[in-house]
């Protein structure tokens, strides 16, 4: 009886511990992510309705196959460490003038 408790506490545990895992994002999906919702910030802003803009927010994480609560506790994790974000925000401008970059030599 016993190893079965034990195979069946080591499953529980690995099964808890993949989801804590997966509750954030990547940092590069994240950055990915945030880029996309940037570029698509007008659109969403400048929609006719608040239901188009949730639409269109969700269609993006369902793009990256990310879902809202992984979302939100990804922002939750860099509030706790605000040095994370300064290293997400370095990312996120070194990608938008890579990506500008591109643009001017086309």
């Amino acid at each position: 009886m016993k190893p079965k408790i034990t195979l069946l506490l080591a499953f529980a545990f690995l099964s808890c511990k993949e989801t804590l895992s997966r509750q954030s994002i990547d940092a590069e999906q994240f950055t990915d992510l945030y880029i996309t919702l940037l570029e698509n910030k007008t659109q969403l802003e400048g929609s006719p309705t608040d239901a188009f803009a949730i639409r269109r927010a969700s269609e993006i994480l369902k793009t990256f196959k990310v879902t809202e609560e992984e979302y939100r506790a990804t922002i939750q994790g860099y509030n706790a460490d605000v040095s994370r974000w300064n290293e997400f925000y370095k990312r996120v401008v070194q990608r938008l003038e890579e990506h500008e970059q591109k643009k001017i030599a086309r």
